[in-house]
């Protein structure tokens, strides 16, 4: 088989790939690893995905960040070192995370803060207070928030 039928082969392959759900490099650096492409051929295989929008990482940034917020109830602090375990840059991160508005931040806080209040027996005690902060924590939230939380809960 020639290198152009390769190429045409691996970038239909990295198309429905693509295609199917939204990727970083990385992950389509794993693929190309997985099917054996050649190495040769990985840089003309991102430039085509790029040209042709099958890949953007702050597109994917965006949309893990959405998720993960949303979906998951993650922090910023969890989806940050999320999305640098994927090797995206830091300035497509905090795009991302500039779209999350944050009163709907603070609020899901609140949320979540409440249903481990409730599980817990209240933050009256310093050692349940300890518990929610490392649970909030946990899950990426700032301890400025959360003890923001706490002190206005405990009033």
């Amino acid at each position: 088989m020639d290198n152009n039928q390769i190429f045409k082969d691996i970038i239909s392959k990295l198309e429905h790939y693509c295609g199917y759900q939204e990727r970083c490099s990385i992950d389509v650096e794993m693929k190309l690893h997985k099917i054996d492409a050649p190495s040769n051929i990985y840089d003309d295989v991102f430039a085509y995905l790029r040209e042709n929008n099958f890949l953007d990482d702050l597109r994917y940034a965006k949309s893990f960040t959405r998720g993960k917020f949303y979906n998951n109830k993650w922090g910023k602090n969890k989806i940050f070192a999320a999305l640098r375990a994927k090797r995206i840059n830091t300035s497509s991160i905090n795009i991302a995370l500039e779209e999350i508005d944050e009163q709907e931040y603070y609020n899901t806080l609140v949320h979540i803060c409440r249903i481990k209040t409730n599980n817990i027996g209240g933050i009256e005690s310093m050692n349940n207070k300890k518990k929610l902060l490392n649970f909030a924590m946990q899950r990426g939230f700032e301890s400025k928030l959360i003890w923001r939380f706490i002190n206005v809960t405990n009033k």
